[in-house]
Order: C-alpha cells, then structure tokens, then sequence
C-alpha cells in the first residue's frame, strides 16, 4: 500500500469499509502510526490543497492542511495520521459529513455512519493498548 507521495511501497495493517457513493474509508497501522486514508468519488477538487473537516454528532476533525491527491478522473485520497483521540471520537460518534477547503461536502448517512464507529472499534481495539 502506499501511504505518501514518494511512492515507496509498505507493509501495513488495513482495515476498511465501503459507505455510499462507493467511498472507502481505510484504517491503517504501520509500525505505531496510524492512519485514516478516505477514498472519494466525486470531484471535491482533486489535486486541490486545504483543511478537511470530519464532522460528527458531537465532535469534530480538523486537518490543516491536506492534498485530495488523484488516483484517476473518477477517484482521488485523502490520507492522514490519526491519533488516539480521533480513533475514539471516531468509535463513539461516527461521522456525519466530510467538507473540504469549505467549498465541497459529503454528507454520511446514519447506516454508512454506524458501519465506521464498528470499523473504529475494531481498530481501536488492535491499536489502543489499555493501561
């Protein structure tokens, strides 16, 4: 799998689910990092550069600045480190929408919601160590 631009291919652990307009949402785990790579459909301004925000009933995730980097015409990436607390906000409150460089967003329906915080869960519980 390739995690960054320099194209250089590692060993990881994958964890992923498909949601609506055949999004794909891919927990990763390499080494003691992890990540959050989200595979997009619609053209929310690929190859553009800007915040993402990752909105949740009651949380949000703010990434400062992020590259939606294309795969092909149809299909682009967003891939970040995702630390603890973003794994857990992720496992109790799901996502609801997605908006990128406050111009383009996707809406998560309630199923496709439920079906990440199982995701995160499952995740969380490979790679949180309880104390």
């Amino acid at each position: 799998m390739i995690l960054t631009s320099s194209n250089k291919k590692e060993l990881v652990g994958v964890m992923e689910a498909s949601i609506k307009n055949n999004y794909l949402f891919q927990f990763i785990k390499r080494d003691r990092t992890t990540f959050l790579k989200i595979i997009v459909r619609d053209n929310l301004g690929y190859g553009q550069t800007g915040g993402l925000m990752l909105y949740s009933t009651k949380k949000q995730i703010y990434i400062k600045d992020i590259t939606l980097v294309s795969i092909d015409k149809k299909t682009a990436y967003f891939v970040f480190e995702l630390n603890e607390n973003y794994i857990l906000s992720i496992k109790e409150f799901g996502l609801s929408s997605l908006l990128f460089r406050d111009m383009a967003e996707f809406m998560i329906p309630k199923t496709d919601s439920d079906k990440l915080k199982k995701l995160a869960d499952c995740f969380a519980k490979e790679v949180i160590k309880e104390p």
